[in-house]
């Protein structure tokens, strides 16, 4: 009789530090309650299976690519069936990372130990990501979903074409991860009364096209006002990584403002548009609660994030959402890979 196994790896939303992350800033990920389920059966050779999207004809070159990478027969993608429906709504992909999710969840249902050495579970996935993905990409979707609930995170060389960040090292006292390929630092501390909310703007968004807009600014005289912007957008994450614990929630909206006030001038340089129309109306609404607003991941009309006191109306705030904006309940940071 064979076993089959089977694991859990939970999606992910950037809280801070989008974009400079990719030239060596920091950023700061959540974990969604929503996730991706693997399970993993060695006698069944019908061929990978994804439930819950219709992906027409799934490619296994990433699942395989992390195999190799811990030494494991390529083969057993055979026997893998990934159920992502949570990462989907109303038959539209949620940009929660999906791929970074499917991965680590794959990868700890063929090897259910590696749930005890973590570092080397992402190690594995990053370099099956960066194989796949012709040496592109943060990895921070993918660290998320090996370490689980909420990590700051900072890559050790920059994605090409960004230069790096003269950023310092956040002053941390307390213990922190150094991988082959970033620092991953334990989930920071939240202010007790500080509620944070995902709002689904209804499109989702093409990262590599957006970022692919945002390279083109390392080209030409942008270069030194792109740099600017990264450094204001991964000094909010260094901020929060270092001193959320003792911060009250006026101080994280104020974090939250200064960041998309950022994002809103990478969208002005670049003409990527990382602040949609839509999302300003948000702003708009939540800033009438007393409420921070900010795109979370690469903007597009993906995901925007709320962020205020508990005490605040979040009710009234929900109702009048503006048209086209959606509340999706996902209760971040909390959610960690497990095996069963």
């Amino acid at each position: 009789m064979h076993a089959t196994h089977g694991a859990r790896a939970p999606g992910k939303l950037f809280l801070f530090g989008e974009y400079a992350v990719l030239a060596g800033g920091y950023a700061v990920v959540a974990s969604s309650a929503r996730g991706v389920s693997v399970s993993f059966d060695a006698s069944r050779t019908t061929g990978y299976q994804v439930i819950g999207a219709d992906m027409g004809a799934t490619s296994t070159a990433l699942p395989e690519a992390a195999l190799r990478a811990i030494a494991q027969p390529e083969s057993h993608v055979r026997g893998l069936t990934a159920d992502v429906s949570e990462l989907y709504e109303q038959g539209a992909k949620l940009g929660l990372g999906s791929s970074a999710a499917s991965t680590i969840a794959s990868l700890l249902a063929v090897n259910p130990s590696l749930i005890h050495d973590r570092e080397h579970l992402f190690t594995a996935a990053f370099n099956a990501h960066r194989e796949i993905q012709s040496g592109r990409g943060s990895g921070a979707d993918v660290a998320l979903a090996a370490f689980g609930r909420c990590i700051g995170y900072q890559l050790k060389q920059p994605q090409s074409p960004f230069s790096y960040l003269t950023t310092s090292a956040p002053m941390w006292e307390g213990d922190y991860i150094q991988t082959e390929h970033a620092v991953v630092y334990p989930q920071p501390a939240l202010p007790r009364e500080l509620r944070i909310e995902a709002v689904w703007l209804g499109k989702p968004a093409s990262s590599t096209e957006l970022i692919q807009r945002v390279e083109a600014a390392c080209h030409d005289a942008r270069l030194d006002a792109l740099n600017a912007i990264f450094q204001t957008i991964s000094g909010c994450a260094s901020t929060f990584i270092t001193g959320s614990g003792s911060q009250d929630v006026d101080a994280v909206c104020k974090l939250v403002r200064e960041a998309n006030q950022a994002m809103e001038e990478l969208t002005s340089l670049t003409g990527a548009p990382v602040c949609t129309p839509l999302h300003r109306e948000l702003v708009d609404v939540a800033t009438q609660y007393g409420v921070a607003c900010k795109p979370s991941g690469a903007g597009g009309g993906d995901f925007s994030l709320l962020m205020g006191h508990k005490d605040a109306d979040w009710p009234a705030l929900f109702e009048g959402l503006p048209l086209g904006a959606q509340y999706i309940p996902i209760a971040l940071g909390e959610s960690e890979p497990e095996v069963f």
